[in-house]
């Protein structure tokens, strides 16, 4: 299932260049409000599409030495 959404695609990406351990990071790189990043980062974690993304995007990235390579070469939309 693809992400529509940008501002969901721009948190996937930043979550995974984050190493998938900075949720808030990730949701404010995406353009999140400060005040709400938090909130908006468990959010996004539990949302199904969201994770299909991530599980997809890690998988490529296990494969190649630079995460932005395979980052940049994976379309969500």
């Amino acid at each position: 299932m693809a992400i529509t959404d940008s501002k969901k695609e721009a948190f996937i990406n930043a979550f995974i260049l984050t190493g998938c351990k900075e949720g808030t990071k990730a949701a404010i790189k995406a353009g999140y409000s400060q005040k709400t990043a938090a909130q908006q980062a468990s959010r996004l974690l539990k949302d199904v599409k969201v994770q299909q993304a991530i599980e997809s995007q890690k998988k490529l990235n296990s494969g190649t030495k630079s995460r932005g390579v395979a980052l940049a070469l994976v379309s969500l939309t």
